[in-house]
């Protein structure tokens, strides 16, 4: 698998050491020992990248820490951080102003733009996270992906539970309201439904099912929830 880049690259987030902005296509090589990369993620002004071997890569604009490198220093080119010591990362996932990876044993790794919503889910009480932490409220769940949101976070486990957290409004958490949820929380209109993966918008959300079922929740404007019937605001699950 090769990575090609293109657009608008102000802050690095094109990975090319410069700020320019590109109009085709063009190859970004980062890995040099072997590895070959598996996945790419484009945030808000960033870019992560995972590699075969698990390794993680980013580049861009590092306000707010979302790029986890240590500090909120702009990148230009790829540079590899360490979600956790020897841990190996299955998925990633990259967020207005957050991030997160998701470890080969089921663990879930946050950095970035926490604010007062704990859209990071742990128990910090930090405006930003400038290095990747463990979620410690879901140490007994085994996750299989994660995606981020404008500013919430959705995560789904191995045995089909579906959890989410962050800024409620318009009912992307799922959780029948648009109050803010601090902590991983289990959606439990879903829970007994196996869900096989999860995707968050900026303001609307979906979950796929073993089954092959499409749920959808969050603001229904302009039909996002793909609804017979129009929603006036937010529809929830």
């Amino acid at each position: 698998m090769s990575v090609y880049i293109w657009g608008f690259g102000k802050l690095g987030q094109l990975g090319f050491g410069d700020r320019e902005s590109v109009f085709v296509p063009k190859e970004l090589v980062i890995c040099k020992n072997g590895d070959r990369p598996a996945a790419i993620k484009s945030g808000g002004l960033f870019t992560a990248i995972q590699t075969r071997k698990g390794d993680v890569f980013v580049c861009g604009c590092g306000k707010y820490g979302r790029l986890g490198s240590g500090d909120d220093k702009d990148v230009l080119t790829p540079i590899k951080i360490s979600p956790a010591k020897d841990a190996k990362v299955s998925q990633i996932a990259a967020g207005s102003w957050h991030a997160c990876s998701v470890t080969y044993l089921g663990r879930l790794y946050t950095w970035g733009y926490n604010s007062k919503h704990n859209v990071l889910g742990r128990d910090c009480d930090k405006r930003c996270s400038f290095e990747p932490g463990l979620v410690t409220s879901l140490l007994k769940t085994k996750v299989k992906t994660v995606s981020c949101g404008h500013n919430f976070t959705l995560v789904s486990s191995e045995d089909g539970q579906v959890f989410s957290w962050g800024c409620g409004r318009y009912g992307v958490l799922g959780s029948g309201g648009e109050e803010c949820v601090l902590q991983p929380s289990l959606i439990s209109c879903l829970a007994k439904t196996k869900i096989r993966t999860v995707s968050a918008g900026y303001a609307h959300c979906g979950a796929v099912s073993e089954d092959g079922r499409l749920f959808m929740f969050g603001k229904g404007s302009d039909g996002a929830l793909g609804f017979v019937r129009r929603a006036h605001h937010c529809r929830r699950c």
